[in-house]
């Protein structure tokens, strides 16, 4: 379920992101100058490479998060657990017979 949960979330943080790289956008223009220039075949390569690495770290940390979530959500059943009570002695002596 996690690793589902983490694909899922990695497409659609890359969508989200990705979304806002387009040729109009003015913080781009200032970015060709190190090589992530989207009107490039290389610029646009090296562009989603980062775009895909900073999705899978927010989609790791989305689940990390929701792991701690359900770790805490079960943290109250161990007031439920108790010592098991000690069963009653067996007298071997008798199969041994």
């Amino acid at each position: 379920m996690v690793s589902a949960l983490l694909v899922e979330n990695i497409q659609r943080n890359h969508a989200d992101m990705a979304r806002c790289i387009t040729p109009f956008n003015p913080a781009i223009h200032t970015k060709a100058a190190t090589g992530l220039d989207p009107m490039t075949a290389a610029g646009a390569a090296s562009l989603d490479n980062t775009i895909t690495l900073q999705s899978t770290i927010i989609a790791y940390m989305d689940d990390f998060k929701l792991l701690m979530i359900m770790s805490f959500a079960v943290v109250p059943l161990i007031l439920v657990l108790r010592k098991p009570s000690k069963p009653p002695a067996i007298d071997h002596g008798a199969a041994m017979e």
